[in-house]
């Protein structure tokens, strides 16, 4: 079944199905979910193009990521920082679907900075680091010690932030969940929940400007164990984490 475009795209898929034909007004390249997308956008021409050639396949794009990256560099810090998050959202819009999905890979949703997107998650961790660097600069301390924790009264750590903790600790069993079913979306689904998180509870209570030192503490190692949660997820999800965007 073809998709039709309004206008002329820069590149065409087909594909076979019982919907009837969708008319698409914006260029879209499609993919077949977090297994299948590479054979599938490979096979469509987008991929290294050497390899490409060796299999008789017609370069159309030499890859998604040079597309993102062209879309980043105007407004980027530097080459390297437009490259990181223009990575992230490509891995990221490719694994938040599941196994069996088709997806029309919509450059605007994926370089989103809000909402679902690697860029997102992204600057999540960047506002986190942002945070030790503020109290570095200030001559505060910018790390909780464990031990430190466990001085702190329960009632320092108010709903949100156990909420945070909480979603933060179920990682383990979510990514023993996720291989078992090899479905990444399950992690890229953990990875924005927790981004979500962090970023209501960064709104909801500064750091630097708490004078409690107690309620700082605890407002610090939230935000620690958010952004060691997080750096994981990343790893996992192949999503490059920039010091600064």
């Amino acid at each position: 079944m073809p998709f039709h475009f309004e206008n002329k795209p820069s590149l065409i898929a087909y594909v076979t199905c019982g919907d009837p034909d969708l008319a698409i007004t914006r260029e879209v390249i499609l993919s077949a979910g977090g297994l299948h997308s590479p054979a599938f956008l490979m096979r469509q021409g987008i991929g290294p193009a050497g390899h490409l050639r060796e299999h008789g396949i017609e370069v159309r794009a030499d890859d998604l990521l040079d597309r993102a990256i062209a879309r980043l560099s105007a407004n980027a810090r530097d080459a390297a920082g437009a490259t990181a998050v223009a990575a992230g959202a490509v891995r990221y819009y490719l694994l938040k679907f599941s196994l069996n999905q088709i997806i029309a890979f919509d450059f605007d949703e994926a370089l989103n900075f809000e909402g679902d997107s690697g860029p997102y998650l992204q600057y999540s961790l960047v506002r986190a680091r942002n945070i030790r660097r503020r109290l570095r600069a200030a001559g505060q301390p910018d790390e909780v010690s464990a031990a430190a924790v466990q001085e702190l009264a329960a009632g320092h750590f108010g709903e949100d932030l156990w909420g945070l903790i909480l979603e933060v600790a179920q990682i383990g069993d979510l990514v023993e969940k996720a291989v078992a079913a090899l479905e990444l979306s399950l992690v890229a689904r953990q990875a924005l929940e927790i981004a979500q998180r962090f970023n209501t509870f960064y709104h909801r209570h500064p750091i630097l400007q708490e004078s409690d030192l107690a309620v700082r503490a605890a407002r610090l190692a939230t935000a620690q164990i958010f952004r060691r949660g997080l750096e994981n997820l990343a790893e996992l999800l192949g999503i490059p984490t920039p010091e600064r965007m």
